[in-house]
């Protein structure tokens, strides 16, 4: 039944019955203590000790990749802009191979309130810094949660214990320790939910602004995804609660308040949705979008709500479930009380419904690849359900109880079935049931004893069980956790010297240079192939500093450079995202991008090139810093009779010639396909046949297209090595396969588990159960190649990623295997796949020759290079002074936010190499000014203050009602 109240329809049942929030409701004293007490609690035996014992919160990966160096850099540019704000600028040379630093770190820090504190933190305390804020925000999403908690009329206890349950989910810990900007969304959540109803309770929305403003600068990408949750939200709350006969102004008004927020983070917004539309990034989830996830992903979603299966890491497509059994019970209680619990019920089986198709993670990911990270929703739903059934847990009923039950043995029963087909980790098994008995009984049957029920010692053993589960997971990794933190010694080292070569770098600067930092130009590059100590707490990490390393590894990489790694390099094993750093040794393309400087293994083919030569060997003793003669300059004068047509005229060799510097964009010079090869300084080889070692059924066609190109057919039997015959004769050089085309079909299911099932060395029923299981859950479009030469001990490897890897994942249509460098004669190549299948692809077999035709190029462009005499943040100045006109090539990333001029004279900035900035100069004696400034940040900034402006006049309008 509904009655009307205040004009609203709403239920005749008690508030508390349906969860609703309410305005009177205060946040109390008490609210703060219990939930300070709580945290100190359970963050002292979890966070604490590993503190204690000389762990850090900082895990290998994302978080010691780049976080913890964004902070150390961010600390930096404050100080600087604090110095000499009328000389900052957007662009810095440190980072990459030069990049928009304000773009960059908007995702990670720029709009973070928390991340300013870094200034007070300097290099040399950059951890002390970074685990300081991390906990601040760990603590920050537990005070939101319970300041929402009390404004839906839960007691102080009750909100503090779900408070905890909340932040302590796997999503809570896991973004702590390997992804801290996730922990924005976590303080952000709680108060759009508040802050939504207060606005259709007394339609008062400038708070919400704020928060929405807040939640835009501080991560664009979580952003997005609190809007469209918030978005479901608000409308299922509205129907239940707040509709009306004036719901189009209701809505209408909601709409303004939104868009105000939205302008008020312009400043960070637009400049950061002006790169992210030029990324070919954006939009892949669409092009890889299935009607349905792979049944694995099922499976392995019936055991979310116990967490059961990496209970703190993320499973496949980012499933992260809870690390306590009363989020089960709490879930179990929304749907025995979905008629009186209708907001947080219906969410809730909206939420699992949204699971359930990947549309809806490509969605919540801006068009990116599927991934649910979105679903942490649920833990402030199951925290919901756990505090309302704890609060009413003396007046549930027989009929609630049997209900509960009944649900709970039926969710087990699948859970075992489930099982069968995916085994979960035993140990986490045992701890989740052994809480959801204990908490059953504690909630259901209170016996005699009042110690039972009592809030203080349920919370007490709630923690209790919580800090074994947590704990476990950060101290043992076999519980398979895959969370490994480093060792606080390790990360310090790190931060304060990361290549152990600063005092090094530090010499070759001038005074003048030192002093300031930003006008050295020396750049620093980390071969692949690096052999890190086996310790899983030691690595080495890149930091920019006064030198500057081309393969510094972000998520907001420019647009430019991840086309660079995509359809230049042709990464094989890696995604775009870190071009240099994944370019496998590739000597052109260090030397291309100016690399001075190269750490690489010991053992590394690079010291076969006499024009790398060795500094210093004294890191770990297991790597060696290289002096890079065939450096480029960052920017060089080519001759016009030297620039070639591209891309579209270069071809096949439009790679290896933009690596060996004879490659321009210049559509004015054409040259025929003879001359390019020559300029290109490549050697080919033509496969002619094919040999095969265990064939094992395997059938192999090889069908010459042209000269040096061939299409290749393997239909591939496990086990079995498919050799191609290929002759280059002995010259120094770097011999590359290249692959396009590559197309893979794997057997039908049937076909696939009758071949499993021969080939297990098991019963006949057991090898059919076993190859069937391995079939239904597998993906069938993943699968990885292997390729390696007779001439070469690398054996190059790509892998087709499953779509479940997120940001991971890349089709694999085109690769380049580098085999590395060798003087000694190609005889064959041999190629192995781990998948059963049709493999068809174009292959063609290179050698990009080190000879003195290529040692001239390279020394002609470093004699031709412009004269840097300033570089900063606002960009370059030089001089450049040749008798002929020609191109300013440059390696320095694109993007239109650069400007040039030469002799004072605005010049029309090129792409130039497919990837870089480049402009046309004439004869004689020249002044070149290239000024950078950030893509609509000009822009942004007009629009953040108008709406500052219109937010002012509601607060004085407001202000003015108050009076009268």
């Amino acid at each position: 039944m509904q009655v009307t109240r205040n004009g609203y329809l709403v239920s005749s049942e008690g508030d508390m019955d349906l969860l609703k929030y309410g305005e009177l409701n205060k946040y109390t004293k008490q609210h703060g203590v219990w939930l300070t007490i709580m945290l100190v609690v359970t963050m002292g035996l979890t966070f604490g000790l590993l503190l204690l014992s000389g762990t850090s919160l900082v895990a290998q990966g994302d978080s010691f990749n780049q976080h913890i160096n964004v902070y150390a850099q961010f600390h930096q540019y404050l100080v600087e802009f604090l110095q000499h704000p009328k000389a900052f600028g957007t662009w810095d040379w440190r980072i990459a191979n030069g990049s928009d630093w304000f773009n960059t770190f908007s995702y990670y820090i720029v709009g973070d309130p928390f991340g300013y504190l870094m200034l007070f933190f300097n290099r040399a305390h950059t951890l002390l810094g970074y685990e300081i804020i991390v906990l601040l925000r760990f603590v920050a999403a537990a005070f939101a949660f319970n300041y929402m908690a009390a404004k839906f009329k839960f007691s102080p206890k009750i909100a503090a214990l779900g408070s905890t349950l909340y932040v302590f989910s796997a999503f809570g810990v896991y973004a702590t320790l390997v992804q801290p900007l996730f922990m924005n969304a976590m303080i952000i959540l709680p108060l759009l939910l508040v802050l939504v109803e207060r606005y259709f309770a007394t339609k008062k929305g400038l708070w919400l602004s704020v928060v929405i403003a807040l939640a835009f600068t501080s991560n664009f990408y979580w952003a997005i995804i609190l809007a469209i949750i918030v978005g479901i939200y608000a409308l299922t709350t509205y129907l239940i609660n707040y509709r009306n006969t004036k719901w189009l102004f209701d809505w209408a008004q909601l709409i303004g308040y939104i868009v105000l927020g939205v302008g008020l983070s312009a400043v960070l917004l637009w400049p950061t949705m002006t790169m992210m539309s030029q990324s070919s990034r954006v939009g892949t989830g669409f092009e890889n979008l299935t009607a349905f996830y792979p049944l694995r992903y099922y499976v392995q979603l019936l055991s979310m709500p116990l967490g059961l299966k990496n209970t703190i890491s993320p499973s496949i497509y980012w499933i992260q479930g809870s690390v306590s059994a009363l989020s089960l019970i709490g879930t179990i209680w929304l749907i025995v009380q979905r008629k009186q619990l209708k907001v947080q019920a219906r969410m809730m089986f909206i939420v699992y419904g949204l699971l359930l198709f990947p549309i809806t993670s490509v969605l919540m990911s801006l068009g990116n690849l599927a991934t649910n990270r979105w679903m942490f929703f649920v833990n402030i739903l199951t925290s919901f359900g756990a505090m309302h059934l704890l609060t009413n847990r003396k007046s549930v009923t027989a009929s609630e109880k049997g209900t509960f039950v009944k649900i709970l043995a039926g969710y087990l029963i699948v859970l075992a079935v489930s099982n069968i087909f995916f085994p979960i980790n035993n140990y986490s098994v045992y701890t989740q049931l052994i809480g959801l008995v204990i908490f059953t009984l504690l909630i259901f049957n209170p016996g005699k004893g009042k110690w039972i029920k009592h809030e203080t010692l349920f919370a007490g053993f709630f923690v209790g069980m919580l800090v074994l589960t947590v704990g476990s997971q950060l101290y043992d990794p076999l519980t398979y956790s895959s969370v490994s933190l480093l060792r606080t010694q390790t990360v310090k080292q790190r931060t304060s010297d990361p290549t152990g070569y600063n005092k090094f770098f530090a010499n070759l600067a001038t005074p003048a240079q030192r002093k300031t930092g930003t006008n050295q130009l020396i750049k620093v590059t980390q071969a692949v192939g690096y052999l890190l100590p086996r310790s899983r707490n030691s690595m080495l990490n890149i930091f920019p500093g006064d030198m500057y390393l081309v393969n510094d590894y972000y998520s907001t990489v420019p647009a430019s450079m991840v086309d660079f790694g995509k359809n230049q390099l042709r990464l094989p094993n890696y995604r775009e995202v870190a071009p240099i750093g994944s370019a496998d040794n590739r000597f052109v393309v260090a030397s291309y991008l100016g690399a001075d400087y190269i750490l690489a293994n010991r053992k590394t083919s690079l010291s076969k090139i006499k024009q790398y030569v060795q500094v210093d060997k004294n890191i770990a003793g297991k790597s060696i810093l290289l002096k890079n003669t065939m450096a480029q300059p960052v920017a060089y004068w080519m001759a016009a009779d030297k620039a070639y047509e591209a891309p579209d005229a270069l071809s096949k060799y439009s790679d290896t010639l933009l690596l060996t510097n004879v490659g321009v964009n210049d559509k004015k010079v054409a040259k025929n396909a003879a001359q390019m090869i020559k300029m290109a300084n490549v050697s080919t080889a033509k496969p002619v046949g094919y040999k095969t070692q265990r064939p094992n059924g395997t059938k192999v066609m090889v069908k010459p297209i042209n000269n040096d190109t061939a299409q290749v057919m393997i239909k591939y039997r496990k086990g079995t090595k498919v050799q191609l015959p290929a002759t280059i004769t002995a010259g120094l050089g770097e011999t590359h396969v290249y692959i396009d085309d590559l197309q893979f079909k794997a057997l039908s299911n049937i076909a696939q588990a009758k071949l499993d099932a021969r080939r297990l060395s098991v019963k006949h029923w057991q090898g059919k159960y076993i190859a069937t299981r391995h079939v239904l859950l597998d993906f069938h479009k993943t699968f990885g190649m292997q390729v390696e030469a007779n001439n070469s001990k690398r054996v190059a490897h790509l892998e087709q990623a499953e779509p479940s890897k997120g940001a991971m994942y890349e089709k694999r249509d085109k690769a380049t295997f580098n085999l590395g460098i060798t003087n000694k004669t190609l005889d064959y190549i041999r190629f192995r796949f781990n998948r059963d299948g049709t493999y068809t692809f174009k292959l063609r077999i290179v050698r990009c020759n080190l000879n003195q035709h290529v040692l001239q190029d390279i020394k002609t462009n470093q004699q031709n290079a412009m004269t840097v005499t300033r570089a900063d943040y606002s960009g370059m100045t030089g001089m450049v002074n040749k008798p002929k006109a020609g191109y300013l090539v440059t390696n320095i990333p694109y993007s239109n936010g650069w400007r040039a001029t030469v002799n004072d004279h605005a010049t029309k900035i090129e792409r130039v190499n497919n990837d870089f900035i480049g402009l046309k100069v004439a004869s004689g004696a020249n002044k070149i000014k290239l000024k950078y400034q950030t893509p609509g940040l000009k822009l942004g900034i007009i629009t953040s203050l108008l709406s500052l402006l219109v937010a002012l006049v509601i607060v004085l309008v407001g202000i003015k009602r108050r009076k009268k």
